[in-house]
């Protein structure tokens, strides 16, 4: 019986024995995979398009990775005894070379590199070969870990059966040792195997009782001590996870910052924003290098220091520590910030910072600046720290590039534009003043001068024509002075070529040492050329900067050469100008000569067509007068001296004294018929011009206007009387008919006088009334009183004999008309 019980007892635990020791082998699989698939995650868990990224550290970090994996691999190669395991074992780790060829082909390539897309896609490919090899490894040992446990729980029924036998035989001491026995063997084995269920869902902190002093209690210290290793690896491995993840946060923002924008200002302010927040920093701060790579400036600095890290914002080359780096190319990290040579300041350091770190921004292989960073404590920057870092200021290095790239490409298209639109505004002007000003003003805006002035060269004298900058200045213009007295402005003339005068001590026009103008030492003289000759200079001042680049000067010399062809056109403009003004001013004469002439000639044609009315008017008045005349006067006398006839007829037979009468009347009344037709005949046309002529006329004419107008009327004859055509003496004798007419209808006067006064080739008669006047009479009155076509009438009479007719008056001082007829020279 006991030895039954030996034997089965033998049996048993043999058989326990050998099924944990398969279990304990599926377990340490199980681990071995579990470890290799976290590495495997850890190499393959930043993003892709991250590998792309020429950062100068990120190769070491990925190599880091692959390296781990690789002593993951080599870790697990013995593992395994399971040809269909080393099959999967062997599939993965060939995988995993090939993911790790690409990936360094990928981190050592440029993001524009033909065909880096597809090389991305194939090695996302492969990894997920790999990934899904070892899942499936992890499948078989978890199947085995399972045949294992099943294993095991037959072994166990086995044992309930035999030990069951054995009872039938010794019932108490079967029943003991059967129930003893599972207590102490199996209870150990099923909580390792829930303790391997539970490592397997993840929960790695599940401790196994270790009380047991056999193999079961090694194997379950074996196993918490697995099971703590596994947890710290899997703690470590999110800290460095987590850290990763930050870094490639911080590289990403920045990167995004500086794609965002291409304003090098705030892709610096944003990117050091971001360092700050990603890396935990106090402060940060960069230096970019000027164009003469001689020197760097401050170009941002944020953070929670008010004050910059270093003691002065600019550095030469090699110069402190931004300068050491640019010098060097290579990063610095110190804890000793009492180095003299850092240039640090000294409160930085006593507001706590204890660590410093500047790496240089690099951009296609150039260095371009530096970025400065500070931490508070004396925990120096990691390698990794460093290498971040770094891929940060190459990020930055190329955004600055860019920025500068689009700087100097919108810079070139603005001068573009700028010169466009000053070739244009200058060809469109013509005027001198104008053109000068807009050269001016134009080459101050692109090259930020303080004062530009335009000079003209004429002969050998040197004017100012225009001056642009301070307003005290601009007395200066049109100052003229000789090219001798300007040493320096002559030797821009003689040679033709632009010159610069910056040299240390030299007399500025801001200088209050300068007294003369010519005395002035220019930033920059530049000659305006036609050809061979000199127009003129540009002459162009910046304090504090001189144009001594090739640019600048080509940028002078592009606004010399529009300044020499506008002033040129304006030259010729002006000359044209002025032949045009005297050709406009000669037009204009004529053409108001002739428009006062038809002006002239259309007020004198409707005077005459008014006049013309009412000569037809008048001569229809003038018939109409005779014929009323005639009819009221000589028609009653002819009847009364045919009436007086008849009655004398009648009584001639029986009254002939009766007759006598009669006749006598009848005589009487012929006498005046004869007297009112002579008197008709006259107004007519007065028959002593032609036997008498004009100054008898005259004197009959006053003689009988006296006794019609019941007014006093003087005649008076100077010099001696010259015999005139008869044209001449009809219109001078209708002209003083006229006159006397209009004294007698509006003069309200009580006498005239007509005087003659022959002079050797000129008659001048005047006539005169003291009459009431009237208001004072233009030049023009004539022409412009067209509804006083009397004396209008008399005017055109006056022309028509070459004469001029003058009338003068005033109110209550009466009227003067003066007639001035010229005299043919006598034969």
């Amino acid at each position: 019986f006991l030895l039954l019980i030996a034997g089965t007892g033998y049996f048993s635990a043999h058989t326990l024995v050998t099924v944990n020791h398969q279990y304990t082998e599926a377990i340490q699989e199980m681990a071995a995979v579990k470890n290799l698939q976290l590495s495997v995650l850890q190499a393959l868990m930043p993003p892709n398009d991250a590998l792309i990224r020429p950062a100068s550290r990120e190769d070491i970090l990925f190599e880091n990775l692959a390296e781990n994996v690789d002593r993951a691999f080599a870790a697990t190669e013995n593992t395994f005894e399971e040809r269909d395991e080393q099959q999967l074992l062997a599939s993965a780790l060939s995988g995993w070379q090939e993911v790790k060829s690409i990936g360094y082909e990928i981190i050592h390539s440029r993001a524009d590199t033909p065909g880096i897309s597809e090389r991305m896609e194939e090695m996302d490919a492969r990894a997920g070969q790999v990934t899904a090899d070892l899942e499936e490894l992890r499948n078989l040992v978890v199947s085995e870990l399972d045949d294992a446990l099943k294993e095991s729980e037959a072994a166990r029924q086995l044992t309930n059966r035999l030990l069951g036998a054995a009872t039938v035989l010794a019932i108490l001491g079967g029943s003991i040792f059967a129930w003893t026995f599972p207590r102490s063997i199996v209870a150990p084995i099923q909580q390792l195997r829930d303790a391997a269920e539970a490592v397997g869902a993840g929960q790695w902190d599940l401790p196994i009782p270790t009380d047991r002093g056999d193999e079961l209690g090694d194997l379950g210290r074996a196993f918490n001590r697995m099971a703590v290793q596994l947890l710290e690896a899997r703690s470590d491995l999110e800290k460095k996870i987590l850290a990763r993840t930050r870094a490639l946060s911080t590289v990403n923002a920045v990167a995004e910052a500086a794609s965002r924008s291409l304003d090098l200002e705030a892709i610096i302010e944003q990117a050091l924003d971001k360092v700050l927040q990603g890396m935990e920093l106090a402060a940060a701060e960069i230096f970019l290098l000027d164009e003469t790579k001689a020197e760097l400036s401050l170009a941002a600095h944020r953070g929670t220091l008010d004050t910059p890290l270093c003691e002065t914002s600019r550095f030469a080359v090699g110069e402190g520590l931004p300068g050491s780096v640019a010098k060097r190319g290579e990063a610095i990290s110190t804890t000793n910030l009492t180095d003299e040579t850092l240039s640090l300041r000294q409160a930085v350091i006593e507001m706590g910072i204890g660590s410093i770190a500047c790496v240089p921004l690099r951009a296609k292989g150039e260095i371009v600046g530096a970025l400065n960073v500070a931490a508070y404590g004396d925990r120096p920057f990691s390698e990794e720290e460093i290498a971040l870092l770094e891929s940060i200021s190459h990020q930055l290095g190329l955004a600055v590039e860019n920025a500068r790239l689009f700087q100097a490409e919108h810079t070139q298209r603005e001068l573009a534009d700028n010169l466009r639109r000053a070739a244009r505004e200058m060809s469109s002007l013509l005027e001198p003043e104008a053109v000068y000003r807009a050269v001016l003003s134009r080459a101050s805006q692109v090259l930020n001068c303080d004062l530009a002035c335009l000079l003209t060269l004429n002969a050998d004298e040197l004017e100012i024509a225009s001056i642009y900058g301070e307003a005290a200045t601009q007395s200066l213009r049109n100052y003229r002075f000789p090219l001798q007295a300007s040493p320096a402005l002559r030797e821009v003339v003689v040679t033709r070529e632009a010159h610069t005068f910056c040299e240390p001590g030299r007399k500025t026009p801001f200088n209050p040492q300068t007294d003369r103008f010519e005395d002035i030492e220019w930033c920059l003289v530049v000659p305006l050329l036609r050809g061979e000759d000199v127009l003129g200079l540009l002459a162009l001042e910046q304090q504090g900067h001189c144009y001594e680049t090739e640019y600048e000067i080509k940028i002078a010399w592009t606004f010399a050469n529009h300044a020499a062809v506008a002033i040129e056109n304006a030259r010729l403009y002006s000359q044209i100008k002025a032949f045009n003004q005297e050709l406009e001013a000669r037009v204009a004469e004529r053409t108001e000569e002739l428009a006062e002439a038809r002006d002239q000639l259309s007020r004198q044609a409707a005077q005459l067509r008014l006049l013309l009315k009412k000569t037809v008017r008048v001569q229809e008045d003038e018939r109409k007068r005779i014929a009323q005349e005639i009819h009221d006067g000589l028609t009653q006398w002819v009847m009364g001296a045919l009436f007086e006839l008849q009655a004398a007829k009648i009584n001639l037979p029986a009254r002939p004294e009766e007759a006598l009468k009669k006749l006598t009347n009848a005589q009487e009344i012929l006498k005046q018929i004869k007297t009112e037709m002579r008197r008709t005949i006259f107004d007519l046309r007065p028959p002593l011009l032609e036997t008498r002529g004009l100054i008898a006329a005259v004197e009959e004419l006053a003689t009988v206007w006296q006794q019609v107008s019941n007014l006093t009327c003087k005649v008076v004859v100077k010099g001696e009387p010259v015999p005139l055509p008869p044209e001449e003496s009809i219109n001078i004798y209708r002209i003083v008919q006229e006159a006397l007419n209009n004294i007698e209808k509006h003069a309200n006067a009580h006498k005239a006088e007509i005087s003659f006064h022959f002079k050797k080739e000129l008659l001048e008669i005047r006539l005169a009334d003291d009459g009431r006047g009237m208001e004072a009479i233009p030049e023009n009155f004539p022409t412009a009183s067209p509804n006083h076509l009397g004396l209008y009438g008399m005017h055109e009479r006056a022309a028509s004999m070459g004469g001029r007719l003058q009338i003068t008056s005033l109110p209550g001082n009466g009227t003067r008309l003066v007639l001035k007829i010229p005299l043919a020279p006598a034969p």
